[in-house]
């Protein structure tokens, strides 16, 4: 290369990484023009970008809401994924293990995730408009187990559940309806108040925060998909009084571009590729999440008039000083045009989580009662301890929930008829056996 000094070295990896970043670059301009008919040179974001292909792909015209009233009912009913420990410890105990012990019970730790978990939410009917709040003779006729999961009108409900103790036993390790909250002092156990002195030696006052809880307290003015709902009252909960209604059209419209996309990445011959199509579409389920109010002005300054005329502002937050003659100043808005379809991220998170209880309760605890246990969930996966003979061959049994497709290929269950197949759950440990599970 003919290298002198080190500025020369400098230059060429300078040059080097320019024009890989641009081969890159152009190779992800051709191949989703090729696609979708779209330049990803044209959009700022891979959300936006998937967003607008989506849309020309599918032809679908969205209404927005104009109803203020039947935005903030979506909006405060948006929850995001659930993550908790349920479980401290556990270990496994079966044949497949070195330390195996028959004079004990049989157990294996099993790690599943959801193929695509909000892919299959995506392809499920969503809303499309027709929006309108259903009257008060319409809530007292309304029978939401009458109503198919497929029908062609859907509905979000606000009611009041009641979750019986008979149920808590059961339920303990996955509580069904999941709420925002707000965590005070009050709510903490002695051994998480401990926990919280000690981390916090400089006696600190704890600050109470909002989370995602999963408990096993009745839910009053709970808002839900009428999907969930139907699936928690086949499980045990009890309706006790629905507030309000707001129906919907409702079709799969974005399931054409959801298969095309999960097809497109079982083709993938590179790692580029699957990760193309694979957040191609998990970018769709962050647009329709989009925080309007989380949007900011933003200024930059190189007058001290302007500076101080922005700065005196009550939407003024704060500036970042550049250099000498340059700084920023950053602003919250004074309007906010609510114009993004934001139920459909709330009805994307709710199917989600009806897939998740669904697996749990209609199959793992169905099949094994009470010789399973969940230790940990994260949105689209669950660890659970399971008291079988052979995990494998109940597998086996029940195989069109899986796909194998990550097994080795000696393996008695490997096969890839199923790859990649949404909704579908995969074995995380890809058939090696997890020894014991830790959760601090």
């Amino acid at each position: 290369m003919n290298i002198k000094n080190i500025g020369e070295y400098h230059d060429l990896y300078l040059k080097t990484d320019v024009l890989l970043l641009a081969d890159v670059f152009e190779t992800f301009r051709k191949k989703w023009i090729t696609n979708y008919s779209l330049d990803p040179a044209n959009y700022y974001t891979l959300p936006g970008l998937s967003w607008q292909s989506a849309l020309k792909m599918t032809g679908v015209r969205l209404e927005l809401l104009t109803d203020p009233t039947m935005w903030l009912f979506f909006e405060q009913s948006i929850r995001g994924g659930l993550t908790m420990v349920s479980c401290r410890h556990a270990k496994a105990n079966n044949p497949y293990l070195s330390n195996y012990d028959p004079a004990l019970p049989t157990s294996y730790l099993m790690y599943v995730d959801a193929n695509n978990l909000y892919g299959l939410s995506m392809s499920m009917p969503l809303a499309v408009g027709k929006f309108q709040w259903l009257s008060e003779e319409e809530i007292n006729d309304f029978n939401v187990l009458n109503v198919s999961n497929n029908a062609d009108i859907g509905y979000v409900i606000e009611c009041d559940l009641d979750y019986p103790d008979n149920l808590h036993d059961l339920h303990n390790d996955f509580p069904l309806a999941v709420e925002k909250g707000v965590i005070t002092n009050e709510m903490l156990s002695p051994h998480s108040r401990h926990l919280y002195e000690q981390a916090n030696d400089d006696g600190k006052e704890y600050q109470p925060s909002t989370k995602l809880l999963a408990t096993l307290k009745d839910k009053k003015h709970y808002i839900l998909h009428y999907v969930n709902l139907k699936l928690y009252l086949k499980l045990g909960l009890v309706l006790k009084k629905i507030h309000n209604i707001v129906s919907f059209e409702q079709r799969p419209w974005l399931k054409q571009y959801i298969d095309f996309n999960t097809e497109m990445r079982k083709k993938a011959t590179s790692n580029f590729e699957q990760k193309l199509f694979k957040n191609g579409n998990n970018a769709i389920f962050g647009k329709s999440m989009e925080s309007l109010r989380k949007h900011i002005n933003f200024s930059l300054c190189h007058r001290w008039d302007k500076f101080q005329k922005l700065t005196a502002k009550s939407s003024f937050k704060s500036f970042k000083i550049f250099n000498d003659h340059l700084c920023g100043v950053l602003q919250t808005k004074t309007k906010i045009f609510f114009n993004k379809p934001i139920y459909l991220g709330q009805m994307i998170l709710d199917l989600s989580k009806a897939h998740m209880v669904d697996y749990y309760y209609n199959h793992m605890k169905k099949l094994y009662k009470e010789n399973v246990t969940l230790c940990y969930t994260d949105t689209d996966s669950f660890i659970m301890h399971v008291r079988t003979d052979d995990i494998y061959r109940d597998m086996s049994l029940n195989s069109e929930l899986y796909d194998f497709s990550n097994y080795p290929a000696d393996h008695p269950l490997y096969t890839k008829d199923r790859k990649s197949i949404i909704g579908l759950f995969k074995d995380e440990c890809k058939s090696i056996q997890m020894v014991e599970y830790i959760s601090d």
